[in-house]
């Protein structure tokens, strides 16, 4: 494999406090303790820095009560991934009875969901607990991969030390006797692979372990190393991901919460390797690079970076193949790879409480989208943004039986700007086209977006009202006067002729969308996305629109509408702001110094009128006008003096402001410009990757 193309995923088994307990057998687990609200923030800020996502398994009696709740809400918000890792946690479960798994399966499922916005598709057993019921069951409820198997030789070995201080009695024994599996376990495949069920894949990526010795290296394993030797562990880690290269094998690696926890945390999870190490030292102690080399990736993105080997079959599924087409390394998700020499399109629509409206709505754009299904292939992304109705039911309800549909959901309200960047960043989407969920804007004009971005070679396309040629219909008086004002003033401010800057119906570039490093939670994002584009040279057009809300007046007529100054009103002011900050210091400070100069000339030609009808010395005559003028005219010196300064302070102020725009400016555009290399070289890498890969399969 080639070096910079590598990949590895990480995924963090979030095992709390009472499941530990429970399989040691202490008492008190029953009352479930948690350490998940301190723990949670840990990891979080440890993969902030690293600039990391990961998928985390979570535990659904975790999910189901209420202490958790924020901490778990907050892994999906940070933009990882949530995969099921049982509900009740007990790594026995392979001897449950089918009925029992799926009713295990599918609570843990409803409390995951509830919790963290998101329906996993992904499993990981407890203790890496896996039977051919529970994989028949994870591949009937439609599970894309499984992580369950830790293919290692000291199965029996831990399972020996862990009782050693357990305190069970012989039926707790016997019912845990196969806890972290057999030695045979061992034999089973280092590299991804799938399970061929019914004629179906489901796709297993094992907890990599070292080729060849097949003993664990992932952190729990380091760490208890780093408690004799520190560099004997950092050697022992760097070693074993050599050998995965020197094996072509992409990593899986493993964390617990434990792996940043110690003693003096958790005193009751003393018994535990490496516990008798600080979670501060053991946090210090993560072998983990400041900047991660290679591509490190969350447990799903895995199955489609390329299946290692064959399908294996489950048991009662017949032999297994000794060959499969390699075709199964391009994953082919909601069916989307049905015509490839189509441009693909991701319709993103965003939806806060459109109950009322919303299985209308997803119906015509549906029925629109497979109108213009000669020219793409469309995907329809429905971001759910913490609705308190049915929002969030109405849309997985319509995805059930269309693969083309994908729901996401907040788990609160984060408001229009968190909605789009989540959307943006699940597109895929050669062109993304962002529509209103309220079908104010007719579904004719993403045919329009779409043809102008393509024949136009732009990468933001706008749908305007306010232009020219655009129209409104039954807007609400000053809501349409309060949108007209707000958006000459960000028209003016911005390069960019576009009347309507606020607009959210619009199509942009795919890729270019996504490369914009995107921070707005509000309604301004859109303004920001100008902005950003405007910084790149992109080339922004813009169409005119029909803006039509006939059928909503009932609707928006419980809607008050204030002319006062609100925080939306405060962040367009703000984003015009940004794009020219000269003309909110200078312009202010040249009107000051004009209205200056006036009084100060006046004030002159009063001095010197006196000064020329005196009499006496020059002296005298100078002392007479000066204080003919200040009794006069003192109050406007005074008034002049300030402004002076005033309009010196607000012009220097608009130089910095327009010097710092200048430096992010370029900053932004230096930073894009290198991550789209990078993307694009990456890309290429895999391509080659791939290639070379079909290759070797043919030579054998």
């Amino acid at each position: 494999m080639n070096d910079s193309a590598r990949v590895a995923s990480l995924s963090l088994d979030l095992d709390n406090l009472w499941a530990y307990q429970m399989t040691h057998g202490d008492e008190g687990w029953e009352n479930h303790p948690t350490y998940l609200p301190e723990v949670v923030p840990i990891f979080l800020e440890l993969l902030d820095e690293l600039k990391t996502t990961i998928t985390v398994f979570v535990v659904g009696q975790d999910a189901a009560l209420e202490v958790n709740r924020d901490a778990l809400a907050s892994i999906t918000a940070a933009g990882h991934e949530v995969g099921n890792h049982s509900f009740k946690h007990q790594p026995w479960l392979h001897r449950y009875s089918p009925e029992e798994i799926v009713e295990e399966i599918r609570n843990a499922e409803d409390a995951i969901e509830a919790a963290c916005g998101m329906r996993p598709s992904g499993f990981r057993g407890p203790g890496y607990s896996l039977s051919p019921t529970l994989l028949r069951v994870l591949h009937d409820r439609g599970y894309r991969y499984d992580c369950s198997t830790l293919p290692t030789v000291i199965g029996p070995l831990a399972r020996r030390f862990y009782f050693r201080s357990a305190k069970l009695d012989a039926a707790q024994r016997e019912e845990r006797k196969h806890l972290f599996g057999h030695w045979r376990d061992g034999l089973q495949p280092l590299k991804a692979y799938s399970w061929e069920i019914d004629g179906d894949q489901l796709v297993e990526i094992p907890v990599t372990v070292l080729p060849g010795a097949r003993v664990p290296f992932h952190l729990s394993y380091v760490l208890y190393l780093a408690g004799r030797s520190e560099d004997l562990a950092v050697a022992y880690f760097r070693n074993g991901l050599r050998a995965c290269r020197f094996a072509g094998v992409e990593p899986s690696i493993l964390l617990h919460p434990l792996d940043v926890v110690g003693a003096d945390d958790v005193d009751a999870l003393r018994f535990f390797p490496a516990m008798e190490m600080s979670g501060a030292q053991a946090t210090c102690r993560l072998p983990v690079p400041s900047r991660p080399r290679g591509r490190v990736r969350c447990a799903s993105d895995v199955r489609s970076c390329g299946i290692a080997g064959p399908p294996r079959r489950a048991a009662g599924q017949g032999r297994r193949p000794r060959r499969r087409d390699r075709r199964h390394r391009r994953a082919v998700e909601g069916g989307l790879m049905s015509a490839p020499q189509l441009p693909l399109v991701t319709l993103l629509v965003p939806a806060y409480n459109e109950a009322l409206m919303l299985q209308s709505s997803l119906t015509t754009l549906y029925a629109h989208l497979g109108s213009l299904s000669e020219d793409y292939r469309f995907e329809l992304l429905i971001v759910n943004d913490g609705s308190s109705d049915d929002t969030g039911l109405i849309a997985e309800a319509f995805a059930l039986d269309r693969p083309e549909v994908r729901v996401l959901h907040n788990p609160v309200n984060f408001r229009l700007g968190e909605a789009l960047r989540r959307g943006i960043a699940a597109s895929r989407g050669d062109v993304v086209v962002v529509f209103d969920s309220d079908l104010s804007y007719s579904p004719d004009h993403i045919e329009r977006m779409i043809r102008t971005l393509r024949e136009e070679h732009a990468r933001v396309v706008v749908a305007s009202p306010y232009h020219r040629d655009g129209r409104t219909t039954a807007i609400p008086f000053r809501r349409e006067a309060m949108s007209r004002a707000a958006n000459k003033l960000l028209a003016v401010s911005s390069a960019h002729e576009v009347t309507t800057v606020t607009g959210m119906v619009r199509a942009y570039d795919g890729p270019f969308v996504r490369s914009l490093n995107l921070k707005s939670m509000g309604p301004e994002i859109n303004a920001e996305i100008l902005y950003k584009a405007q910084i790149l040279r992109a080339r922004v057009i813009e169409i005119p629109a029909h803006l039509d809300w006939s059928e909503q007046e009932a609707r928006m007529a419980s809607r008050r509408v204030s002319l006062k100054v609100s925080a939306t009103t405060k962040l367009f002011l703000f984003a015009s702001f940004l794009f020219r900050p000269l003309a909110f210091f200078v312009v202010p400070g040249l009107v000051v110094g004009l209205l200056t100069l006036v009084g100060g000339c006046w004030s002159a030609a009063s001095f010197a009128g006196t000064f020329l009808d005196s009499a006496g010395s020059f002296g005298e005559r100078w002392h007479t006008a000066g204080h003919a003028v200040w009794a006069d005219h003192g109050a406007l010196l005074v008034a002049c003096g300030i402004g002076t300064i005033v309009a010196i302070q607000l012009v220097s102020l608009g130089m910095l402001a327009t010097q710092a725009k200048r430096y992010f400016e370029e900053t932004f555009h230096l930073g894009t410009a290198t991550r789209r290399r990078l993307d694009h070289l990456s890309e290429r890498l895999d391509h080659i990757d791939h290639i070379g890969d079909d290759r070797v399969e043919a030579m054998r």
